[in-house]
């Protein structure tokens, strides 16, 4: 949760979107894969985790089941 792009290397969760990102460095870090939304482990990273951002793992699950609902719809 640290990296703020220095070295073109960010966090592994895209901050500003509340999703995975594809890698997280340079531009693929605003691209993501269905594969990689498993909203289960943000609900257990915010039970568990203690680090100050529980809620933000739990708005990142609500962002993960959103995201997988519309490839649904497609």
């Amino acid at each position: 949760m640290e990296k703020d792009g220095t070295g073109n290397i960010y966090n592994l969760i895209n901050t500003e979107h509340k999703q995975i990102s594809f890698v997280p460095e340079g531009n693929n870090y605003n691209w993501t894969d269905p594969s990689y939304h498993l909203p289960a482990f943000y609900e257990v990273w915010a039970q568990y985790a203690k680090d100050g951002h529980e809620d933000f793992y739990r708005a990142c699950a609500d962002t993960s089941r959103a995201f997988l609902n519309a490839l649904l719809i497609l």
